[in-house]
């Protein structure tokens, strides 16, 4: 399917919170990393052009930015329109868009619009992104962000190394690709000391500082990486630059994590996960954290199985509940946990970003901005249990 033959393709996402919180608040559903590959790529081989992007309001200036050309407000659609949610399994896409034309219905998992072929003036962008549909039943929607971490499974089989342009490796180095390639990208520095294992992924301008990466694992661009990493994705920008474990996680765009900082992946009874919003099972032995954009996590902090950690929020000391966005975490008993100042969480975003050569854009401010108002809510019965102030005093 592609725009031209049948209308407009228009991805849509699902108003917060949905199944991929805590990542999703900040980054749009299409750019998550299912795997080893973008769900926006993936989508569109299956489906084709995509010619539209129906985001909640909080993102449409960083779309304009990042996406020209593409239509990003139900105004500038016209005629025939196949609503597509961002949120489908990739595998899914082509048999959930045969159903609704087939069909001539929307297809749902569960009251969740999957796809629909609807006209442009009887769309509803606040039931596109928050309604419950009815249509035929089909399981297609991604269920939770451990799916994003699981698919990291499918990447396998025997391989070569693969180095981009202007790659340094300072040896001694173990590269092993007896489970999979090591692909290394452009201007790429691994250090003395750190080991590889295949299938793995290491992005444009990211330095590995005697790290061990073990199978399974993509990191992201311009990454700082130390210590023991297991099949986990760590979205480009962000740092885990000393020793610590990473295990079946997923960590978002500009977070830091400290020197000491630990995942746990493995329950002391060996017993299936819970995670999500609601909790749920998730069916996995092994499942690590869920960490969202422009997160800091301190030094020494012990992060327990399945658990969140929302966007712009701190986390200190032991984490053993999901933890809101622009919150800063100092344990559960702990009574110094409060609301993170919408201005002082953009300000330490803007602090990090300046270290990579970049600035807070228009579009990422508004993105930070939306997202403290939808989370306002979450944030606010959070603080009422732990007992936490609604709002920080400024620090330096």
């Amino acid at each position: 399917m592609s725009s031209g033959a049948s209308g407009t393709l228009a991805l849509f996402q699902e108003e917060y919170p949905d199944p991929l919180s805590p990542l999703s608040l900040t980054t749009p559903v299409h750019e998550l990393m299912y795997g080893p590959r973008q769900l926006y790529r993936m989508i569109s081989e299956a489906a084709g052009d995509v010619g539209a992007l129906l985001m909640p309001p909080r993102f449409e200036y960083y779309l304009r930015e990042n996406y020209p050309g593409k239509a990003t407000r139900v105004e500038d659609l016209a005629g025939s329109v196949m609503v597509l949610n961002a949120g489908i399994r990739p595998g899914a896409v082509r048999d959930a868009l045969r159903l609704a034309e087939r069909e001539g219905r929307p297809v749902v998992d569960g009251g969740r619009l999957v796809a629909a072929r609807l006209r442009a003036d009887e769309l509803d962008l606040g039931k596109l992104l928050r309604g419950r549909w009815a249509g035929i039943e089909m399981d297609a929607l991604i269920k939770g962000p451990w799916e994003l971490v699981e698919a990291l499974g499918s990447w396998g089989g025997k391989g070569d190394i693969v180095y981009g342009a202007n790659v340094y490796v300072e040896e001694p180095v173990v590269i092993d690709v007896s489970r999979g390639p090591v692909l290394i990208a452009d201007d790429a520095r691994i250090e003395a000391f750190s080991r590889i294992e295949g299938p793995a992924y290491i992005g444009r301008g990211t330095v590995l500082h005697s790290a061990r990466i073990n199978s399974h694992t993509y990191i992201g661009e311009m990454c700082r990486v130390g210590g023991e990493v297991e099949r986990s994705i760590v979205a480009g920008y962000s740092n885990k630059a000393h020793f610590g474990y990473l295990g079946h996680s997923y960590v978002g765009r500009w977070v830091n994590i400290g020197a000491g900082a630990v995942t746990s992946d493995l329950k002391n009874t060996y017993g299936i996960v819970r995670a999500g919003r609601p909790r749920r099972d998730t069916g996995l032995v092994k499942l690590g954290a869920f960490i969202g954009d422009h997160a800091k996590i301190a030094i020494g902090t012990l992060i327990y199985t399945g658990k969140s950690i929302g966007g712009a929020s701190h986390a200190h000391g032991l984490v053993d509940v999901d933890v809101p966005p622009f919150v800063i975490y100092s344990g559960s008993t702990s009574p110094g946990t409060s609301e993170l100042a919408l201005e002082k969480a953009i300000e330490i975003a803007g602090r990090m970003m300046r270290r990579r050569g970049r600035e807070v854009t228009e579009g990422t401010r508004r993105v930070l901005e939306g997202a403290f108002e939808v989370s306002a809510a979450e944030r606010a019965e959070f603080l009422s249990r732990v007992g936490g102030p609604r709002s920080a005093p400024p620090t330096s």
